[in-house]
């Protein structure tokens, strides 16, 4: 089930164009409140209770394999 995601309420923020070459590394960091959220911020955000999840992380039609990390309450 898909709880969050960055794209959801961003309301027309930076973005930020690069050309990387093959094996370079990009950091960033991206903050969550730990509530859901749903395309356009169209619903309620609800807080989202401990347990474990899973990562996935894209970048255009890319998209990383599954990370578990676990929400301590």
């Amino acid at each position: 089930t898909r709880l969050w995601s960055s794209n959801d309420c961003d309301a027309g923020g930076s973005t930020s164009m690069r050309t990387l070459a093959p094996g370079q590394r990009l950091v960033f960091s991206v903050v969550w409140a730990g509530r859901t959220s749903q395309p356009g911020c169209s619903a309620q955000r609800v807080a989202v209770p401990a347990g474990t999840y899973q990562l996935m992380v894209k970048l255009g039609q890319l998209a990383s394999k599954p990370a578990s990390f676990r929400l301590l309450g």
